[in-house]
């Protein structure tokens, strides 16, 4: 790119106009820190070299005059306590003017005048020193008429002279810092117009060139505003100026492109629309078609479905009444096994019964014997009792009823003794009659048992019918909520054709907006009325709508079979064999 295209550039303008203004910015700021510069470094020297030198010289006047009172002091005083304690308080004070004059010099001497002024004070300060040191000694050695002597001689003169050089170097550090604030201001004062001047003429080139390139900016984008806003109005048959060079040409080359694919893209609309209407008023008859046999289907699959409910209905009833006979089975099962128990337990029972009544017919037969034998001894008692005459005649009548009572206990025992035998041949005959009854009630457990597992086998065989019949009513069901809900797309898919048809009318009158500059043929008329005859929807297809809206990937499919349907206009055959 060459210097002339670089200067047509709106970039290169703008980054020029910007540019300027801030090296102004840039120059200036540069020239304020240097200003500020200076005027630091004239306060450093100040500070440094007039400053702290006058706070040093000012300490040095002040300590010298302690140093003179407290020494004539002691000379007034002749007190030896007192002279010790203003000794130490002088020795202070030299201390400190020996401190301070280290600190100034030479470290803050800056001139040659105020050097040679200072080294005349160090040679008074020096000599005044030795004459003081000869004073101090005097009143150490309490001769204070001597040290009074030596004050006027050797001290007083030169503390005179020391402090008049010292007011001499004070004045020359006023001096100084009176001279660096003159030049301090002047140099201001130049900076400040130099400064002023620039801003004022950074202000106004700056104007100048932000006009300029405002100029250059604005009107272009007055042309583009106006081009676009004639394009908004549908005029696609404006005049663009193309020559521009720079980013403003660009801008108005594109939207020359611009405008000349939205006419071939209108064009191409413009023409297309009517085949888009015609296509849609053909999908919309045939969805409707595929919407009626769907629903008759849909009301095929949901008699079927009913009949299935029956069955499964009759069949659940027949194993819940085979569950109820196995359970019914199953109890009479469990009282005949505890029937057989009870009936084991009562031949056990008659059995024993049968030996206690032995047991009880030996007792007697022992107690028969017994009451023989007692029989037999009355009978030799009463003998006995007839030999021995009337001396045996009181035994004799007991002999007589002991024989009474065995012969008595002797019937008894034969009575109990058939009544037993009686009980023990009753016993006998219903020990065998209970275990007949125990073999018959065997032979039922065995009888239900059977019945029983024939009843199970009846009521799983049931079940599994059941189970079957389910799956067949579930299977039936689902393929009728799959024709419910392909009923529902079909009429979606209806009503999204006449939609479509719809649009494309409304398509049609929008690109119709559109000024192109030729004549545009229309090839179709006004929009012809949609079918309004629509077959009704069963309520099992009504309430499954919600289900089907819901289904995922519904969307995509239904646009594919959108899709389809337009690539098939007019086939008649494909609606058929769906």
């Amino acid at each position: 790119m060459t210097v002339a295209d670089r200067f047509k550039s709106v970039r290169y303008r703008l980054i020029g106009a910007f540019g300027s203004g801030v090296v102004v910015v840039v120059a200036l700021g540069l020239f304020g820190a240097y200003g500020i510069h200076e005027a630091n470094g004239d306060l450093e020297r100040v500070y440094k070299n007039n400053l702290i030198a006058t706070q040093s010289l000012g300490t040095i006047k002040s300590e010298l005059s302690e140093i003179r009172g407290k020494s004539l002091s002691m000379t007034t005083l002749r007190d030896d306590a007192q002279s010790a304690e203003i000794l130490k308080a002088v020795q202070a004070s030299q201390d400190a003017v020996n401190t301070s004059l280290a600190a100034y010099y030479p470290a803050m001497v800056s001139s040659g005048e105020e050097r040679e002024v200072a080294i005349r004070f160090i040679n008074t300060y020096d000599a005044m020193s030795a004459g003081l040191e000869r004073m101090l000694a005097a009143i150490r050695a309490s001769n204070y008429d001597q040290a009074r002597d030596l004050y006027v001689s050797d001290v007083r003169a030169s503390f005179h002279e020391a402090r008049d050089i010292s007011n001499q170097l004070l004045a020359i550090q006023n001096d100084q810092s009176a001279t660096f604030y003159a030049n301090s201001m002047a140099r201001s004062n130049t900076e400040q117009w130099v400064i002023w001047l620039a801003i004022v003429v950074a202000a106004v080139s700056t104007a100048i060139v932000g006009l300029w390139t405002i100029r250059s900016v604005i009107a272009p984008l007055l042309k583009a505003r106006e081009l676009a806003a004639s394009i908004a109005e549908g005029e696609l048959d404006n005049d663009i100026d193309t020559r521009r060079a720079d980013e403003f040409g660009d801008m108005l080359r594109g939207l020359h492109a611009m405008q000349q694919r939205l006419s071939a893209v209108v064009t191409r609309m413009h023409s297309n629309s009517e085949s888009v209407q015609v296509a849609a008023k053909e999908i919309a008859s045939g969805n409707d078609d595929l919407s009626r046999r769907t629903q008759e289907q849909a009301a095929s699959l949901e008699q079927t479905a009913a009949s299935m409910e029956e069955m499964t209905s009759t069949v659940r009833q027949n194993a819940d009444n085979a569950q109820q006979a196995n359970q019914l089975a199953a109890s009479v099962s469990e009282k005949a096994v505890h029937g057989g128990e009870v009936v084991g337990k009562a031949v056990q029972a008659m059995e024993e019964i049968n030996a206690s009544s032995k047991k009880i017919a030996d007792i007697i037969g022992l107690i028969d014997e017994i009451a023989f034998q007692t029989n037999l001894l009355a009978l030799n008692a009463a003998v006995e009792a007839a030999r021995a005459g009337e001396q045996g005649r009181g035994f004799a009548v007991v002999a007589s009823e002991v024989r009474n009572l065995a012969q008595r206990s002797a019937k008894a025992a034969k009575e109990i003794t058939g009544l037993v035998e009686e009980s023990v041949v009753r016993v006998e005959s219903g020990s065998k009659l209970v275990s007949l009854s125990g073999d018959t009630l065997a032979d039922i457990v065995a009888s239900v048992k059977q019945v029983s597992g024939i009843v199970a086998e009846i009521t799983h065989a049931s079940q599994e019918q059941s189970t079957g019949i389910d799956q067949v009513n579930q299977a039936v069901s689902q393929m009728d909520q799959g024709t419910q809900q392909n009923a529902a797309l079909v009429e979606e898919a209806a009503a999204a054709s006449r939609t479509l048809e719809e649009q494309a009318e409304e398509l049609r009158q929008e690109v119709a907006f559109f000024k192109l500059g030729r004549a545009v043929a229309s090839t179709g008329g006004q929009r012809k009325a949609a079918p309004s005859s629509r077959p009704a929807v069963p309520p099992a297809a009504r309430a499954s709508r919600p289900a089907a809206a819901s289904a995922p990937g519904r969307l995509p499919a239904a646009k594919a079979h959108r899709r389809e349907a337009v690539s098939a206009v007019g086939n008649d055959d494909d609606w058929e064999t769906f």
